[in-house]
């Protein structure tokens, strides 16, 4: 137990840390020495940057996942016909985001057609019932 408490009692070694400059707020920060080769985050700024001898910014854009304009949808379960048009065309594109848009309008043209289909039997039904 004595062992235990002298341990507890002993000042910490000190941590080695390195002095670096963010590039995209000009601030400067320290970063521990074992973490000076690898991407840090700025704790002004919170952008990444190389914390190496000479400090290179690295842009990175949120992976937010864009919902698309409400228009969009509306349109494409009112007319499925644009819809699938509008899907097929935004699904082509490159951008994860304009895919997922892409895939929401040939769902909603889906949704569409399936209540379409499902109002004109039941007006069949009304007017052949009589």
């Amino acid at each position: 137990m004595g062992e235990l408490a002298r341990q507890r009692d002993e000042p910490l070694a000190p941590v080695p840390t390195v002095r670096t400059v963010c590039h995209a707020c000009n601030r400067s920060f320290e970063v521990y020495e074992q973490d000076a080769t690898d991407l840090v985050r700025c704790p002004h700024c919170q952008s990444l940057s190389m914390a190496t001898g000479e400090i290179k910014h690295i842009k990175v854009q949120p992976d937010v996942p864009s919902t698309g304009p409400p228009a969009i949808f509306v349109v494409s379960f009112v007319v499925p016909l644009v819809g699938y048009i509008l899907g097929i065309i935004y699904a082509a594109k490159g951008d994860p985001n304009d895919r997922r848009l892409g895939v929401r309008c040939l769902v909603w043209a889906t949704a569409g057609m399936c209540a379409a289909a499902v109002v004109i039997g039941f007006a069949h039904g009304c007017l052949t019932a009589g």
